[in-house]
């Protein structure tokens, strides 16, 4: 769905550290979405990623899903992460890819319900940083949606 990229894209560009982390998105649909980190501007001193780098892409991977959802729906809310759990599995070497999955439905839908009302809401996004495929990083982001 390129217009869920050219969307997701645009909206990081709104948000300064993506620019500086070379973030960009690579895959947006109703599934969720995928942003890209390369390993090169992203490393520490021991020639890894940068811990930090890696859980900016984790939390904006899960802004970004739930942002590109609420627009499919019509809807605008300001989103923030207000809680979120870490686990760094692997030192990383390489380029990686954050994905973030979609919210379970009836969570999705019980969001749209209280926005729709003008209500807060809460959920959850799960998103995994993987290089070559392998888990890396797993990331938890309870996520707060105020309605715009």
């Amino acid at each position: 769905m390129e217009q869920g990229i050219a969307y997701v894209q645009e909206r990081l560009a709104e948000i300064a550290v993506t620019g500086a982390l070379h973030i960009r998105a690579a895959q947006a649909d109703a599934s969720g979405v995928s942003l890209t980190l390369p390993l090169a501007p992203n490393t520490n001193d021991k020639g890894t990623a940068f811990a930090g780098s890696l859980y900016s892409v984790a939390v904006l991977a899960g802004w970004a899903c739930l942002d590109l959802l609420l627009a499919a729906q019509g809807l605008r809310a300001s989103i923030v992460a207000h809680e979120t759990t870490v686990r760094y599995l692997a030192p990383v070497t390489a380029d990686v890819t954050a994905r973030a999955g979609a919210p379970a439905g009836a969570d999705f839908a019980r969001v749209l319900k209280a926005l729709q009302r003008a209500r807060p809401a809460r959920v959850a996004v799960s998103v995994s940083v993987l290089q070559h495929e392998t888990v890396a990083v797993e990331f938890i982001g309870q996520y707060a949606l105020l309605p715009a």
